[in-house]
C-alpha cells in the first residue's frame, strides 16, 4: 500500500474529488428554496469519506505524503508547480467546513458553531507546537515539555469542542447537534494535517532557494576574488624602475645597467 501511495497521485485526486465534490454540492443546493435531507447526507458523506482517506495516506506516510511536491527529483520550479494544487486544495478543504456550516445550518434554519473547535486546533495546536520547541530552545526536560504541551491541548480541545458542542446540542437536539460537531471536527483535523503539510512544502522550496543562493554568492564570491588577485598580478608584471637619471626601465636588470653606464660617464 505505501509504495502504492509513493509513486501513483491517483489517491490524492480521489481526496481532492471527493472534498470539491461536498463542496459544489453543497453551494449548489444551498441556492434552492429548500435543501433535502438526502443531500446533507451525501454532502456529509463526501467530506468525511474525502478527509478521513486523506488522514488515513498521512498516518501511513507522515511527511512523506505530499513526495509530489518534496522529491529531488524535482527541480525548484517542478516543485513550486507541484505546490500550487496543494494551496488550492488546502485552501477548500479550510473552506468547506465554512460552507458546510452554512449549508446544514440553511438545513436545520438554526445557528450553529464550529467556533471553538476552529480555535482550538487551528490556533491553539500549532501555538502549542511553538511553544514545545521554545522550551526544548531553553533546555527542559522532555517530561515537562510533554506535559505541558499534552495538558494545553487537552484543555483547549475538551473546552473548545465541548462548548461547540454544547451549543449545538441545544440548537438541533442531541443527536444532529452531535453528529454535526464530530463532522466538523474531523474535517478541521483533516484542515490542520493539510496546513502542516503545506508548510513542509514551503520550507522545502525555501531551503531549495536559500542553498541555490548561497551557491550563487559563492561563485560570485570566488569570481571576484579571481579578478581583484588578476588585476594584483597584473599591476605587478607591469611593474617599472628608474635610473639615477629618472629613466624608466621595464627590468631592474636594465636600470642597474644603466646606472652603471651613468657612472662611467660621470667618471
Amino acid at each position: 500500500m505505501k509504495d502504492f501511495l509513493l509513486t501513483s497521485t491517483l489517491p490524492y485526486w480521489i481526496v481532492f474529488t471527493l472534498m470539491a465534490a461536498a463542496g459544489f454540492i453543497a453551494i449548489v443546493n444551498m441556492r434552492k428554496k429548500s435543501i433535502s435531507r438526502l443531500s446533507v447526507q451525501l454532502v456529509t458523506f463526501l467530506a468525511i469519506v474525502g478527509t478521513v482517506f486523506g488522514l488515513v495516506i498521512y498516518s501511513l506516510l507522515g511527511g512523506k505524503s505530499i513526495w509530489w511536491c518534496t522529491s529531488s527529483d524535482y527541480g525548484f520550479f517542478g516543485k513550486l508547480l507541484r505546490v500550487i494544487p496543494l494551496i488550492v486544495f488546502v485552501g477548500i478543504q479550510l473552506a468547506q467546513v465554512f460552507v458546510y456550516k452554512a449549508f446544514v445550518e440553511q438545513y436545520f434554519q438554526k445557528e450553529l458553531s464550529i467556533k471553538g473547535t476552529f480555535v482550538s486546533l487551528i490556533v491553539i495546536v500549532p501555538a502549542t507546537l511553538v511553544l514545545y520547541v521554545i522550551l526544548n530552545m531553553f533546555g527542559l526536560e522532555k517530561e515537562i515539555r510533554d506535559i505541558v504541551a499534552y495538558s494545553i491541548l487537552g484543555l483547549a480541545l475538551v473546552v473548545g469542542v465541548g462548548w461547540a458542542m454544547v451549543r449545538n446540542v441545544k440548537s438541533i437536539g442531541m443527536m444532529y447537534g452531535l453528529m454535526f460537531t464530530v463532522a466538523t471536527l474531523v474535517m478541521i483535523i483533516g484542515g490542520l494535517m493539510s496546513m502542516l503539510l503545506l508548510l513542509t512544502a514551503l520550507l522545502a522550496l525555501i531551503l531549495q532557494v536559500l542553498m541555490v543562493a548561497a551557491v550563487v554568492g559563492g561563485v560570485f564570491y570566488m569570481f571576484k576574488t579571481d579578478m581583484l588577485g588578476g588585476s594584483s598580478g597584473g599591476g605587478s608584471s607591469n611593474q617599472v624602475f628608474y635610473d639615477n637619471e629618472g629613466h624608466m626601465h621595464y627590468t631592474n636588470l636594465s636600470k642597474e645597467d644603466a646606472n652603471r653606464k651613468i657612472q662611467e660617464r660621470n667618471q
